[in-house]
C-alpha cells in the first residue's frame, strides 16, 4: 500500500521509517502469504499490543486464512483437510475444520466436511444449498417475532390488569373528559 501521490513528502519519508514493521505487514497481507503474516504477528506481538492493535492484525490473518480457503474452492472439488492445512499455512486439520465450519455458517462459503475420511467437498450449486440456509434461517427468525409477540402480548395484559395503571388511565379519561385537575 502507498501513500497518495498529493501527500507530501516528508510525511512519506516519516512513514516509512516510523511504520516499517507495519509497511511489512500490508505488503504481506496483500500478497496473500499467510504463513508469513502468522510469523509477523507471533514475532511483533508486543509492539502490536503496545500500539493496541494486536486484535486486528489477529482479524487480519484470520481473514487471510479465509482468502486462502476461499482461493482454493476456485481450484479444487473436493480436498482433505489435511492438504487445505498445508496449503493455508493453518497448524493442522482441526484448525482447518474450524473455520471452514465457521465460514459455512456465516454463509462465507457451501461446502461439506466427510469428517470419516477428511475430506471435504466445495459446493458448485450454491444456490441450492443457500436456499435451504435461508429456508431455515427464515423459520428461525419467525419463531423469535412469534415468542417476542407472546412476551409482548404478556406484558400488555400484565399492564391491562394492574390496579395503579387502570387508577392512572380512568383519572386521564376523567381530566380529559371534565376538565378535572389530575392527580
Amino acid at each position: 500500500p502507498t501513500l497518495p501521490k498529493y501527500t507530501m513528502s516528508l510525511v512519506q519519508r516519516l512513514s516509512k521509517s516510523s511504520c516499517a514493521e507495519y509497511q511489512d505487514l500490508a505488503q504481506m497481507v496483500s500478497s496473500g502469504k499467510v504463513g508469513e503474516v502468522s510469523g509477523w504477528v507471533e514475532k511483533h506481538t508486543d509492539m502490536l499490543r503496545k500500539d493496541g492493535n494486536l486484535g486486528l492484525a489477529k482479524q487480519a490473518l484470520a481473514a487471510g486464512y479465509r482468502r486462502s480457503i476461499l482461493a482454493l474452492t476456485q481450484t479444487f472439488v473436493t480436498l482433505s483437510l489435511a492438504d487445505i492445512a498445508e496449503q493455508v499455512s493453518l497448524p493442522d486439520a482441526a484448525h482447518v475444520k474450524a473455520e471452514i465450519l465457521d465460514m459455512i455458517d456465516k454463509g462465507q462459503l457451501v461446502a461439506t466436511i466427510d469428517e470419516e475420511k477428511g475430506m471435504v467437498s466445495f459446493d458448485a450449486e450454491p444456490e441450492k444449498t443457500n436456499s435451504q440456509q435461508l429456508l431455515h434461517k427464515l423459520v428461525s427468525e419467525i419463531q423469535v417475532s412469534l415468542d417476542l409477540n407472546d412476551k409482548l402480548r404478556q406484558v400488555q395484559d400484565s399492564i391491562g390488569a394492574s390496579q395503579a395503571y387502570l387508577v392512572k388511565v380512568s383519572q386521564q379519561e376523567r381530566q380529559s373528559r371534565w376538565g378535572e385537575p389530575g392527580g
